[in-house]
């Protein structure tokens, strides 16, 4: 059965497009033998292709397959039942499986299993196995990343002492009681964990940014870098808004939801965002 009937809507993984390529890369690889010092041998490794996945919409357990077809089983009094063909995953001699829109069925079981590390859904006492490759993901989030640590310090560095204690009392166990080390926890807190800062604070740019990059973690909305456009993941594709190539997509969007008082359309996005977001925080 295809695994996407099973999941509930929200974890379903959204139709592939023509061209479509996905990349999967195992965690071991570029790492060495600790006994031997040479690379680790990852040729002719293979991966079972069955899975128990928790649905946290559903809240219930699934059973997922790398089906690629059925087989007829002759039962009692000749009755004959279909059972799945399922096939384990091999990956090649640099630890690394490269899929197409053709092999769609076994996507969608690498992207929601427990063994894959990129998969915000995925059950974190479970051990990982792989994580799926996007470079161009990889360094624009880690531009979001360094500009997250530059906002949340710079609401630090300019607040008021109000606003410091409120956000103090907040975020808890901090001193607001002296206002030098109530400033520096804060400003040390904006370099280890800027999305706490910004949570708690009343920056409401600051705040709507970090909806926008859950929204992105958790696949209700996707950057394409060709087209320079968001469009929603679940909406057959249907689109948010071009961002221009002297701005960043995060920022972009952020400016454009922003615009609510302006323009209704931006104002129907931004509802549907915070519509979209809302059973993920519950369930995560």
């Amino acid at each position: 059965m295809d695994i996407n009937e099973l999941l509930s809507e929200k974890l379903k993984v959204p139709a592939p497009k023509p061209g479509q390529t996905w990349r999967f890369r195992m965690n071991k690889t570029g790492r060495h033998d600790p006994m031997t010092g040479k690379p680790l041998a990852l040729a002719d490794y293979w991966m079972q292709g069955k899975d128990i996945i928790y649905d946290p919409f559903a809240k219930q357990s699934i059973l997922i397959l790398n089906s690629v077809g059925e087989k007829p089983v002759i039962g009692e009094f000749g009755k004959v039942r279909y059972e799945p063909i399922v096939e384990m995953i091999k990956w090649d001699h640099k630890g690394e499986i490269v899929l197409t829109e053709q092999d769609f069925p076994t996507v969608v079981f690498m992207l929601r299993s427990n063994k894959n590390k990129s998969n915000p859904f995925r059950d974190p006492k479970k051990q990982s196995l792989y994580f799926e490759v996007n470079d161009v993901k990889t360094r624009a989030d880690k531009i979001v990343s360094m500009d997250l640590k530059h906002d949340a310090y710079t609401y630090v560095k300019e607040a008021t002492l109000d606003k410091l204690k409120a956000l103090g009392k907040n975020i808890g166990g901090i001193d607001i009681t002296d206002t030098d080390t109530l400033r520096m926890n804060l400003l040390q807190r904006s370099e280890t964990d800027p999305r706490s800062i910004i949570i708690h604070s009343k920056d409401v740019k600051g705040r709507l940014k970090i909806n926008v990059m859950d929204a992105e973690h958790y696949k209700m909305i996707s950057f394409s870098e060709t087209e320079r456009k968001w469009f929603w993941m679940d909406d057959a594709g249907e689109d948010i808004c071009d961002i221009s190539v002297d701005k960043g997509r995060i920022d972009g969007l952020v400016e454009y939801l922003l615009t609510q008082d302006k323009d209704n359309e931006a104002k129907s996005s931004l509802r549907l965002l915070s519509e979209k977001m809302k059973p993920i925080y519950a369930a995560v």
